[in-house]
């Protein structure tokens, strides 16, 4: 399956690792916004490691 997005040109030759770097900075960035603790770099890269690896899975499997 391949989505399709015509107001993005290009949309469909963005590669699944740059998808799922997409989407793992956008969460590791709601997760520091939404966090009432403090959240240094290391915290944000290990968020960033962890969510990586998950969309990316969910990418290959939705494409």
């Amino acid at each position: 399956m391949t989505a399709q997005n015509p107001a993005y040109q290009g949309f469909d030759i963005i590669s699944d690792a740059q998808r799922a770097h997409d989407l793992a900075v956008a969460y590791s960035v709601y997760v520091a916004t939404s966090n009432s603790e403090s959240f240094d770099a290391q915290d944000f890269y290990q968020e960033y490691e962890n969510a990586y690896s998950a969309f990316l899975n969910l990418v290959k499997v939705h494409r």
